[in-house]
Formats: structure tokens, sequence, C-alpha cells
């Protein structure tokens, strides 16, 4: 990978590499008049990897370090929970660098043989944008992977069965603040509430005008921060919010979570407030999908998730149109029952502790309201009413 990475760099070019929960993205961007120069490069890449043994061994050492650093990190580790327990039958709860155990299982023979059996036609998408002729474009791609074998798709991904029950996962460790995660089920990425579902999702809990930082941070005190963001990809996913608190207060804090997520379902913005609010979450929500500043990146990821080389247009497009109407609805169609999944990353130092501490918490979460009452307060009307940096 470093001779390639050579090449390019020297052609004033760019090259790198990804893996999401849905496929694995090789991007390249270079000059137009260096086309050939990269088809080719990526074509010899994809079609005659050679795995040199000390290369994958050093690779391997530089996995695992992220894997221990991961393991260091008290909001990834929540976050990896939250998705084990929301995705108990679906490969989306697994960590997708792997664990430990996997990685130092893992023999060059292993990844040859991933190689050759899922980098086939069958599975590979080639997105091109940029000045260039199409049609001769077409025919030096069509030559360049001649060889490569049509092999057979990837199988379908098991199922995650529709929850009939809440689901609550706590887990005590040596960490200084609480982390509480609640996770909302949602469609997939091509259905069309998606765009409401990414707004609804910076509205709550993106920028310092977010409803929960208003509410839940600034007018409340119960947590110390707040976030929540839309993973949507080719199955369906979760409506992710987030808070880190001190310890205790974890059923306030969970429960004024839920009001303001309900509160977008019962309440619908005022008007004045749109035209002032709406701006900023369209632009954070369409930017916030784009894995990298270059346009090309997201080109290549949003295809193959969505089954539509238009998505990013439609999705584009139908954020423009959103109303508050559509906020409320997008809320109203956010499931804060059964269909509900929460985990708690406790503080306890001590490991003869922990266990009797989650189970203190699962049992008291698990007896809050599956719909909690809304219980709206003057002082975030008057804080959202008077606009960022008034609280009452």
């Amino acid at each position: 990978m470093g001779q390639i990475a050579r090449e390019v760099e020297g052609s004033g070019g760019e090259i790198n590499a990804w893996t999401s929960h849905d496929e694995t993205v090789y991007h390249l961007v270079l000059a137009s008049r260096f086309f050939d120069a990269g088809l080719d490069i990526l074509a010899d890449t994809i079609q005659n990897a050679g795995f040199d043994p000390v290369e994958f061994d050093r690779e391997r050492h530089v996995v695992l370090e992220e894997i221990k650093q991961g393991l260091d990190d008290p909001e990834r580790q929540a976050g990896q929970g939250l998705f084990e327990a929301a995705f108990d039958q679906h490969p989306y709860g697994r960590p997708i660098i792997g664990t430990e155990a996997t990685v130092r299982r893992l023999r060059r023979e292993d990844l040859v043989a991933f190689f050759s059996k899922y980098y086939v036609a069958s599975n590979l998408t080639l997105v091109v944008v940029g000045d260039f002729d199409a049609e001769s474009a077409r025919q030096r791609i069509t030559q360049a992977f001649s060889s490569i074998p049509a092999g057979v798709p990837v199988a379908a991904r098991p199922r995650q069965v529709e929850q009939s029950q809440l689901r609550v996962v706590a887990a005590a460790r040596d960490v200084k603040e609480t982390q509480l995660l609640l996770g909302f089920h949602t469609p997939a990425i091509n259905h069309p509430d998606v765009p409401a579902l990414d707004l609804l999702a910076v509205a709550l809990g993106q920028g310092d005008s977010s409803r929960l930082n208003l509410e839940v941070v600034r007018n409340r005190q119960l947590v110390t921060n707040t976030s929540a963001y839309l993973f949507s990809a080719r199955d369906p996913g979760l409506v992710v919010v987030a808070a880190s608190l001190p310890p205790g207060r974890v059923d306030e804090a969970a429960r004024a979570l839920l009001d303001e997520i309900l509160r977008f379902s019962r309440e619908e913005m005022a008007q004045e407030e749109w035209p002032r609010r709406a701006p900023f979450w369209r632009a954070t929500a369409s930017t916030t999908r784009r894995p990298f500043k270059v346009m090309p990146a997201n080109w290549a990821s949003s295809p193959p998730s969505a089954g539509d080389v238009n998505f990013e247009d439609r999705y584009l497009a139908s954020l423009e149109k959103l109303t508050p109407a559509d906020l409320r609805a997008s809320g109203c169609a956010v499931p804060t029952g059964v269909e509900l999944d929460r985990f708690a990353q406790l503080p306890e130092p001590k490991t003869d502790k922990q266990r009797a501490k989650t189970e203190k918490t699962t049992a008291s979460i698990r007896k809050l309201s599956r719909r909690p009452r809304l219980e709206p307060t003057r002082g975030f009307a008057r804080a959202t009413a008077a606009g960022e940096g008034t609280v009452s």
C-alpha cells in the first residue's frame, strides 16, 4: 500500500480507504489527465493484491493498537454497547474493526481466501465523478477490470427481528462519567422518512441551539453534554441520543432526554423559530453524512448502500422541502416504547462492586415509564423563544 500511495501522491493526488458497516471503499482523487494512471492503480489493487507477509504482520499490529485505543475510550465503548444491544442478531452489532481475539487469530491465508471470495465483480461498484468523457472512460474501465472474476454476490445478512420488549443494558466500569445512550430503531437509508429523521437528530442534539443542549444541559443542568445522530445504512438503523453526566441522576436524565424527543411529536415548532433554525440544521444534516470533505467520497459511499446512484440528489431535495409539520411527524415516527434500547455505562473503579451496580442500575432504568409524560418547562420555552444564550 505504501508504494501505491507514493505513486498517487507523485501525481498530485490522494488515496484513502475506509470500511463502514455496509462496504469497504477505496477512494482515489486525481487530476483528470491522470485518469488512466489512477484506474490502473485501482484495477491492479483489486485484482492482483499480493499481501506481503511482513506487511500483513505490521498492519495487524496497527489494528491491534487501534482496538486497544478504542477500549480506553469510554464514549466509544458505550456506543458499541448500545449497538450490541440494539443489533443482537445483525452484524451492525459487531465492531467494524473487529476484536483483539479475531484479529490475533487471523492468518494471511484467511485474508487471501476472503479476498478471493468477496473481491469479485458481483460485489463491486465503481463510481467515477469528474471531468472526463463518459463513454471513453467506460471502455477503459471495462478493459482494466477484464480479468476480475464474476464471483457470487454476498449472501443476505441475518435480519434483526422486531423488538417485542424494552432492552436495557448497563455496564459498570472504571470510568469518570456516566454515559447514557438511547437507541430508537429507524428504517433503512433509502426510506423516504430518512431526511426528516436526519433533521430531527440534528435539531435534537447537534449544536448549541439544539433542543437537548438548551433544555437538558443548560436549563435543567442534568447532564454535561448531549448529542444525537441518525445511523442510516443499507438495513434499518438507529436514531442515537447520548449524554454524559456525573455519577447519579441516571433515571432523571433518561426521562428528560425522552421528554425532548416526545416534545417534537406533540408540539410543532413555532413558525418564527423555524426560519432561524432550519438553515443550520439542513446544512449540518447534509454535511455530516459526508465521510470526507471532497464530494466524490460521498458519491462512493451512498449509491451502494441506498441502491440508487441518484440518492444524494433525492436526499438533498427532500431535505430542502421539509417543514415544521414534517419534523413533528418524524418525532411521532420514532418508537419510544418496546423498540427502545437503553445503554448506561457507570463509574465504578472497584471490580468487586461492578456487577452489583450494573444490576441495580438495570433494574432502576426498567422501572421508568415506557411512554413518559411530556412535561414542558417554561424555562425552556423562554430560552428557545429568546434565541441562543438566553436560558431562564
